[in-house]
């Protein structure tokens, strides 16, 4: 009875009786009113009554105002000025008022609350993570995990009743067994969670607004950094933000959300925690891990800077340069460096500039998976867009034929394309017949006598297609040239580094000199240079082929 005697006289109070604006705007502050909210009515109902009371004067004074010989009728009607807006300056429900101007006519947002937010959420989490407090961090990282075992097999809201059951169930058993205890003692049996129930929980409005405003806030510092980044205000921005994207889309389809959540919480808690108790010993192998690793940066920065040299050199020379042709649909090139059959193909593609990937292939250690993109192991092999093709011949054809607009090897005219057609069957077989022998070292007397009788036939059909050549048509390089390369190269190289046995040299002098011209012409093509492999590369592969046929 006290408090409510106590209550009525500070409302009957003479203080605290409201007669203007200005008593209730003091009347707010003091908080002597029953609620901050009670003022804000207090407010509204006299400035109403000043409102009304102050209308029938002004409207008194229109009508004096009218001059004399007229009616108040035949006046014009003022504008009537809007009132002004209501605006109690002690309102602190956003922090600053009810208005938020801000300088910045963009800004429709507090950065600084925001950056204290997380300034906050930032100490609390470094507070768990680094178990200042073991219970707390413990209990933390525990629930974290339950959370995610529990969501691994029931619903968040089978979770959420899950916990609600067990905590009032345990709950229950508490007050249960606390009341018994008392009775048991002559105790009086009251609830140990009395004083929760005589003053229950409650959500303070102050509370509720300022975390409004604040996910507000939020949300509007999100829009408008997104704005930046979708509409592209920095171009350099937006693609990070692009390739982040892609990775987390990578990432998340190799794992779970629950799997990627729960590993970065264990690391979370579990490495500063180790880091600490071996901080001495981890700071020093992570020295020594840097030292390491800045020794061997240096050794490949000397060993890369005369390649980058040489590299500038010739994009000086402008050898390499132009942009790369892109087909109709992503070649695939697998080949390996020593086969001549494959060479065919890659000498191919950098004739028409066609942009593709290449996979190179161990012909002495084939991995598994290449029997599912050819079965029979064979190089080279073209993936175009999904269909497979092979065989080195069928393969020139279709680069020069896929690349009809572009200038390339494969003749226009239908009798030229036949004569080179021809030439590389017969340079296949004729040449193949003694260049194989040779490469087999193998001890027959004939062979010196039939390489020079070989080489001088072609010498003969080089002459009389072409004279003046260079190449096989003349001028043009043809898939004639193409085809026969590889084999004329490698003879040439063969016999330089001396992998074939005996005396056997290729002849000159009259009669092979259109032959020599034709050689020097097309192993002295860039396509042909770039894609031949190193002398020390063919040896190995000789010698290894050598030894496999004596066996």
């Amino acid at each position: 009875m006290h408090g409510l005697n106590s209550k009525e006289e500070m409302e009957n109070s003479e203080d605290n009786k409201v007669n203007s604006p200005q008593d209730a705007e003091r009347t707010y502050q003091n908080g002597s009113a029953k609620t901050h909210e009670n003022a804000e009515n207090q407010f509204e109902k006299v400035y109403d009554e000043e409102k009304s009371e102050q209308e029938p004067a002004a409207q008194q004074e229109r009508i004096e105002s009218v001059p004399d010989g007229k009616t108040n009728k035949d006046a014009k009607p003022e504008k009537k000025a809007e009132p002004a807006p209501r605006v109690n300056p002690n309102d602190n429900r956003t922090g600053r008022g009810i208005s938020r101007e801000t300088t910045d006519e963009n800004k429709t947002y507090s950065f600084e609350r925001i950056q204290n937010t997380l300034n906050s959420m930032n100490s609390r989490a470094q507070y768990l993570v680094e178990w200042e407090n073991t219970v707390h961090s413990g209990t933390a990282l525990g629930a974290i995990l339950t959370f995610l075992i529990f969501t691994a097999y029931y619903s968040l809201f089978n979770t959420f009743c899950f916990l609600a059951i067990v905590l009032i169930g345990a709950d229950w058993a508490y007050v249960f067994l606390t009341k018994q205890f008392k009775t048991l003692f002559n105790q009086d049996a009251v609830n140990p969670h009395d004083k929760f129930i005589q003053h229950p929980p409650h959500i303070s409005r102050e509370l509720v607004r300022e975390y409004t405003d604040l996910w507000v806030d939020i949300l509007n510092f999100l829009l408008a950094e997104g704005t930046k980044i979708v509409f592209v205000q920095d171009p350099y921005r937006s693609i990070k933000y692009v390739v982040l994207f892609y990775l987390t889309w990578t990432v998340a389809c190799w794992f779970s959300f629950r799997f990627l959540l729960g590993t970065a919480a264990v690391l979370a808690f579990a490495v500063p925690k180790l880091y600490k108790q071996n901080k001495e010993l981890v700071d020093k192998y992570l020295d020594d891990g840097y030292a390491v690793v800045r020794q061997n940066v240096d050794k490949g920065t000397e060993y890369v800077t005369p390649y980058l040299g040489k590299m500038k050199n010739l994009a000086a020379n402008g050898i390499g340069q132009g942009a790369k042709i892109k087909p109709p649909q992503p070649i695939t090139l697998y080949y390996a460096t020593v086969c001549p059959f494959a060479q065919r193909t890659r000498i191919a593609l950098k004739e028409v500039n066609f942009a593709h990937e290449h996979v190179e292939i161990d012909l002495q250690n084939k991995p598994a998976w290449y029997k599912d993109i050819n079965a029979s192991e064979k190089v080279p092999v073209i993936k175009y867009g999904d269909t497979i093709l092979s065989e080195s011949l069928v393969l020139v054809d279709f680069i020069a034929e896929l690349a009809q607009e572009t200038p390339n090897f494969l003749p226009k005219d239908p009798v030229q394309r036949a004569q080179a057609r021809i030439f590389t069957e017969f340079f296949g077989n004729k040449f193949m017949s003694v260049y194989w022998p040779l490469i087999k070292n193998q001890d027959d007397e004939k062979i010196p006598e039939l390489t020079e009788k070989l080489l001088a036939v072609i010498n003969d059909y080089l002459v009389k297609q072409s004279p003046s050549g260079p190449y096989f048509l003349g001028d043009a390089f043809s898939t004639a040239d193409l085809n026969s390369a590889p084999f004329a190269a490698r003879l040439n190289i063969a016999l330089e580094v001396g992998i074939i046995r005996g005396n056997i040299k290729i002849p000159t002098g009259e009669g092979y000199d259109r032959y020599h011209q034709w050689v020097k012409a097309i192993t002295s093509r860039k396509s042909v240079k770039e894609t031949l492999p190193m002398a020390t590369e063919l040896v190995t592969a000789y010698n290894r082929y050598r030894n496999k046929s004596d066996q």
